[in-house]
């Protein structure tokens, strides 16, 4: 308790007990012997109540009785009347009543206190929710002005006769123009300026009218400069107490990409499926964990002799052929286990008649980035046929290779300068020359019979023809020998070549050099002969 209060306590106990002294034992006068006088007590009284409470007031009342006491037991104070038994009786009376007096204003003062704390309490805890609330509100205002200032999306009120009423600075930027002031004061008539098809503002209104919110509605605007934006926006409509629409507030987005991406993934979609049912190829898709079918184009289908229902029940296990499945398989594993991305071999299908085909293989895999693929693509090319004329073709040219190799006369091949292209070794081992200095000959440098120009000229003539003639060969250490070439004039690749076969014929030129020798001397002795 602080000091000015014990100086209080102390002074005022000190008057109160003087007071009782004069009242209860220094009173000797008929004046402070009426027991009238004994209320001025009761100021002290209240004073101690209404000052320091409960125990005030007892302690106040408690030497208020201490002092009457005392006095009316020594014969003095304005109780002392008839015997002393009915002097205390009196003052006891008087002790209680100014007592119970004293407790009960000091127990009212005591709870007005406890009333009055508990109400200043609640007053203060009033003011600090209220102060509270109201710095929330601020909290959450400044929250919705940087949500409205700053969002990516539009947010907007518009009346219902299609006007801006509020609008965000993104809402603007979407819309092309430079502040929500100006996207107000120009885009008077949504309908009209803002909609590409305006039916869709009314069907935008309908919506509302019926649902009272629209959700992921898109339609496409124009922008400020007449380019045009797709909008996709989720409005709700306010109305009053009486039902009538106020006004229309809501969110919007830029969804010009998405719908790009849409209509890009559209077109790829439909390029995929003009491919797949077109395709000059056998294209089908399947399950890596089962390796059974999901789809399969029309062409897939022709290349097996399977329909599309039969092939669904198999595998590719099924249909290819013994001796290839094994490295398919391989590669498959590979696949599914995410070791490789696709992969291709040239193998062979039975199909379902029973026929051996040969395809060009691919397998490629679908998995997004490091997801584990669950499906892949497969596309076949019907070779048998290449495959065929390959073989063919190689037959062919083992039969050329041995008839090269193996023929007695020479075989070479000219270009149209008469280049030699290619020569066999018979050529070779009867003009005396290596594989290598033959790469660099010409026809007139082994032609002994005419010159350069005239052999150019000869082959000119031969294009498209074929021929036989005798001619002079000249070998490589200048002997020459008398030959029979057969020359033939094909086009191979767009380039003109001439496919020449010789053969050494000096035997029968000598013999039948011999013959006209033998001749003319046989008609030398019919014609000396004498006649007779």
């Amino acid at each position: 308790m602080a000091a000015s209060r014990w100086v209080e306590l102390l002074s005022g106990f000190g008057l109160l007990v003087a007071a009782a002294c004069y009242v209860f034992i220094e009173s000797t006068t008929t004046l402070f012997q009426d027991q009238r006088f004994t209320f001025i007590l009761v100021p002290f009284l209240i004073w101690a109540a209404v000052r320091f409470g409960p125990r005030g007031a007892a302690s106040a009342a408690g030497l208020v009785a201490l002092v009457a006491v005392w006095g009316t037991i020594h014969g003095s104070g304005p109780f002392n009347v008839g015997t002393r038994n009915q002097s205390l009786l009196a003052l006891e009376l008087f002790l209680s009543v100014i007592s119970f007096t004293a407790l009960c204003l000091a127990a009212m003062v005591t709870e007005r206190r406890r009333a009055e704390r508990k109400r200043r309490e609640l007053l203060d805890e009033l003011e600090s929710r209220v102060a509270e609330r109201t710095a929330s509100l601020e909290r959450a205002q400044e929250q919705y002005r940087s949500i409205f200032n700053n969002a990516v999306d539009g947010i907007f009120r518009t009346s219902p006769d299609g006007q801006f009423l509020v609008a965000n600075p993104a809402a603007a930027r979407i819309f092309g123009f430079d502040s929500p002031e100006e996207l107000i004061k120009e885009r008077r008539d949504i309908a009209r300026q803002g909609y590409v098809d305006p039916r869709r503002r009314e069907e935008f209104k309908r919506l509302l009218q019926e649902q009272g919110a629209v959700n992921g509605f898109e339609y496409e605007a124009y922008r400020k400069d007449g380019s045009r934006v797709w909008i996709c926006e989720n409005t709700r409509a306010v109305h009053s107490s009486t039902g009538e629409i106020l006004y229309f507030e809501g969110i919007f987005e830029d969804v010009t990409d998405r719908k790009r991406a849409e209509d890009a993934l559209r077109e790829s979609e439909e390029r995929f499926r003009t491919i797949f049912e077109q395709a000059p190829l056998g294209i089908s898709e399947g399950e890596i964990a089962t390796a059974r079918f999901i789809n399969a184009n029309q062409r897939y289908v022709d290349i097996l002799g399977y329909t599309f229902n039969e092939l669904r029940k198999l595998t590719f296990k099924d249909y290819s052929h013994p001796e290839d499945l094994e490295k398919d398989l391989v590669q498959f594993q590979k696949l599914a286990a995410g070791e490789i991305r696709s992969y291709a071999m040239e193998k062979r299908y039975l199909r379902k008649d029973g026929a051996v085909i040969w395809v060009n293989l691919t397998v490629s895999s679908v998995a997004r980035p490091g997801e584990k693929p669950l499906t892949c693509i497969a596309v076949i090319d019907d070779i048998t046929d290449r495959i065929q004329a390959e073989e063919a073709l190689s037959a062919e040219a083992l039969r050329y290779k041995t008839l090269m190799e193996t023929s007695t006369d020479s075989i070479y091949v000219l270009d149209k300068k008469g280049d030699l292209r290619e020569a066999n070794a018979a050529f070779l081992r009867r003009r005396g020359y290596t594989t290598a200095e033959v790469k660099s000959l010409n026809v007139a440098d082994w032609d002994a019979q005419w010159s350069r120009e005239e052999l150019q000229e000869r082959l000119r003539k031969l294009v498209g023809n074929s021929a036989v003639f005798e001619t002079r060969h000249r070998c490589k250490d200048e002997s020459v020998f008398n030959v029979e070439v057969s020359v033939t004039s094909v086009l191979i690749g767009g380039e003109q070549l001439f496919f020449c076969i010789t053969r050494d014929i000096s035997e029968r030129k000598q013999a039948e050099d011999r013959l006209r020798r033998s001749e003319e001397k046989f008609k030398a002795l019919f014609e000396l002969a004498p006649v007779g």
